[in-house]
């Protein structure tokens, strides 16, 4: 009936003429709400005529495997001035932590399946957690403090809830998060809400947050796939499964989920000032005039990812800026500083500008290869804004289908601004000042200088930046004279240059290259791009590299494997204790046109 598998190791009781007492000990439980439950003993005593108290002691209850109240003790007894309903009075704390953290009071009515908690955790430090929080992101916790308070009724049908808590002083430092630890984060939520437990569905009605000052509100509802006997039902996530037909749940099980992102109209200089300088180093200095506002829908259903919604707005562009520091991309519209990455935590710099002989302005590039990069990275660059919000759509539904990351959504203008204004550390903050700098960009820059900076700045292989120098290489001849075919080339070997360098070293396309031109010049022929001379020239002329050097294939193989294992690793996990870099030249942060 219930789904719970309990064990008792050992158990007793006593009958006398004035009344029972009961213990059981080593009580462990396994149920559908939760994948442990756990009391060291139980104890029932009732009196002759009375009803029975039940005291609890040593409990433990893993609402998820990360997460388990501990040392639950207290008692629940009936009370004497409403038979049939009971008394909860119960304490404990976290993670195996001594000591009382929190209370938990009410009653409950079995016979009608009934029940009200009010759970309560009054301020405390979080140095009391130490062994939960040693090996979690949150750093320096003994000047944080939490403080919390949840009402909860439940019923044979679901539970309902709300509450509120409110978190100070609070440290945080991960690589995924910012280079840097982000301190003193203030955060207090208002939630509401209602668990159904025929459809398993979890709604959040209320959900209204501050975060360092900035207010924004989440609500939504996710739906837990139904149970099955045969979970092998499921069709799993995964690249290699995205045909298949058959029921499929997302991780944690879940079915469906529907969110909704607020943020009320604010200031655009208070959305400034809410975000810590560690989280948006680039970001520091702006003064903006203006209000803000955003939202944002979305809506998942694993068994028809196909029909996701996404939708709404963001109004930044209700925003100006008045004031920007000296690094921000005003400084582009001249001639600059690039910094690459040769090796690790190794720089060099190269000038992108009239002085450096290897640049090259738009009107000398190629217009096939514009057209090619186009139709292969962002057709619509001359007429968005710096974001294609159909490509995040289409990105999101592929990436669901396979699983993991396969696709990403970056405009020209975000690919330019990755390369030049930010480094490639995979972080929250790079990703929110991308998004930033992007809308800036545009706001500041042409798009002829968009494109000029962008083909002038990418890679083309190792250690080879820029299109003059890439089209001498490969090709032997000025950007101003690539043809169709060549410009399809350097569109298939974007996305990966270093490793698709190789076809150079032995003079040869692979298969997939070949298929690649041919698609990308057919793109371009149906877009108009191309006329049908053109095209039909570009299909039977065969694609020759110009190999003037002197280096042998192995040599130039061999250059391509060290500069793939120096790129790596990108993730600052992987990086191992002892890997500490010998540098050339120090990061660059902030970039600046010195």
């Amino acid at each position: 009936m219930t789904g719970a598998t309990v064990l008792v190791a050992d158990g007793d009781a006593t009958w006398t003429p004035d009344g029972l007492t009961a213990h059981a000990r080593g009580i462990t439980a396994t149920t559908p709400s939760a994948p442990k439950a756990a009391l060291a003993s139980i104890e029932v005593t009732k009196p002759a005529g009375a009803a029975p108290t039940v005291s609890l002691d040593g409990g433990e209850l893993a609402l998820w495997p990360k997460l388990s109240l501990t040392g639950i003790g207290g008692k629940i007894v009936e009370d004497p001035g409403a038979r049939g309903r009971y008394i909860i009075d119960l304490a404990g704390g976290y993670g195996g932590v001594p000591g009382t953290l929190w209370t938990a009071k009410g009653d409950f009515v079995p016979s009608a399946t009934t029940a009200s908690l009010d759970l309560e955790a009054a301020k405390f430090q979080l140095d009391r957690l130490a062994p939960i929080l040693e090996h979690s992101a949150v750093v320096d916790y003994q000047s944080t403090s939490v403080d919390t308070s949840f009402h909860l009724d439940a019923d044979k049908t679901g539970a309902r809830f709300s509450g509120q808590f409110h978190l100070t002083g609070l440290n945080v430092g991960h690589p995924y998060i910012a280079e840097k630890e982000v301190r003193d984060l203030d955060m207090s939520g208002q939630i509401a809400g209602s668990y159904a437990r025929e459809t398993r569905t979890l709604e959040l009605t209320k959900g209204d947050f501050v975060v360092h000052n900035l207010p924004f509100s989440i609500t939504g509802s996710a739906v837990r796939a139904p149970r099955i006997v045969d979970e092998t039902q499921y069709v799993p996530l995964g690249k290699e499964n995205r045909d298949k037909k058959g029921p499929r749940k997302g991780p944690h099980g879940l079915q469906a989920v529907s969110l909704r992102f607020v943020v009320p109209s604010i200031g655009c200089q208070k959305v400034i000032d809410a975000i810590p300088t560690e989280m948006a180093p680039y970001m520091a200095g702006y003064k903006i005039k203006g209000m803000f506002d955003a939202d944002i829908h979305l809506a998942i259903d694993w068994n028809d990812l196909d029909a996701l919604d996404l939708g709404g707005h963001v109004g930044i562009n209700k925003c100006k800026v008045v004031d920007e520091p000296e690094h921000s991309p005003k400084r582009l519209k001249e001639e600059f500083d690039q910094y690459v990455d040769t090796e690790k935590g190794e720089w060099e710099s190269f000038k992108v500008g009239p002085s450096n002989p290897d640049f090259v302005p738009i009107h000398d590039i190629s217009p096939y290869l514009i057209s090619s990069i186009m139709s292969s990275e962002d057709y619509n660059f001359y007429q968005h804004h710096g974001f294609i919000p159909s490509e995040f759509r289409t990105a999101l539904i592929n990436n669901l289908k396979s699983g993991g990351f396969v696709q990403g959504a970056s405009s020209i203008t975000m690919q330019m601004v990755k390369n030049v204004l930010l480094y490639r550390e995979k972080t929250l903050a790079r990703k929110l000042q991308e998004l930033f700098l992007t809308w800036h960009v545009e706001n500041t820059l042409d798009k002829d200088r968009i494109m000029e900076i962008y083909l002038n700045v990418i890679e083309y292989g190792p250690d080879l930046y820029g299109i003059g120098p890439a089209a001498h290489e490969y090709f032997g001849k000025a950007p101003k004279d690539l043809q169709p075919q060549e410009a399809a080339f350097f569109s298939s070997i974007l996305p990966n240059p270093k490793d698709r360098y190789r076809q150079y070293c032995q003079n040869t396309l692979t298969k997939w290259t070949e298929d690649k031109i041919q698609r990308q010049l057919g793109k371009m022929f149906e877009r108009k791009q191309l006329t049908p001379e053109e095209y039909e020239r570009a299909t039977q002329t065969p694609l020759i590299f110009v190999k003037s050097s002197s280096e042998s294939e192995e040599d130039c193989l061999k250059r391509v494997k060290k500069a793939i294992k120096n790129a790596r690793p990108t993730n600052p996990l992987a990086a191992k204790p002892d890997d500490e870099p010998k540098t050339k030249k120090p990061k660059p942060k902030p970039r600046s046109s010195e």
